[in-house]
């Protein structure tokens, strides 16, 4: 009788940056899947500083459908569950959109103006700030303990 051998060859994807890689597949099938989801907003602003009468359009685009969008305020408030939302203040929003194999992709709007400090080199800095208010903070370097000779107060 004469020996003979077996051999299986496990399938599958085998590019380690594809969403579904298999590390048991041996040869590549042709079935890795990717992100190419990929937002453009229209956004437009509030009218002045106290209305709330903006609003802003996503159009998503991915290889595979989507299935979710949900707008939030910089509160965690949910504001729309569609590819548009109404009623935007003077504030910073965040849009999460998913497709269908999971792929997610969130955005940071920023609608109208918004004060806050706007030196990057501050305490208090605040990045999403488009008009310094005054409020900026310096760091002090120093010594804070009050019973050390190099105690500094400031």
């Amino acid at each position: 009788m004469d020996d003979f051998e077996i051999t299986f060859v496990t399938l599958g994807c085998t590019d380690s940056l594809a969403l579904n890689y298999d590390s048991l597949a041996i040869t590549d099938d042709g079935s890795c899947l990717y992100c190419d989801l990929s937002n453009n907003i229209i956004l437009s602003n509030p009218s002045d500083s106290i209305l709330c009468d903006g609003f802003a359009v996503c159009n998503s685009t991915s290889s595979f459908p989507i299935t979710s969008y949900l707008w939030t305020d910089f509160s965690g408030n949910v504001i729309s569950t569609q590819n548009f939302v109404s009623n935007l203040c003077n504030d910073i929003y965040f849009l999460n959109v998913t497709d269908s194999i999971g792929c997610s992709i969130t955005d940071t709007i920023i609608s109208g103006v918004i004060f806050g400090c706007t030196d990057s080199t501050a305490f208090n800095f605040e990045w999403f700030a488009s008009v310094d208010d005054g409020s900026c903070i310096p760091f002090i370097f120093g010594c804070t303990d009050s019973t050390a000779i190099n105690y500094n107060p400031f």
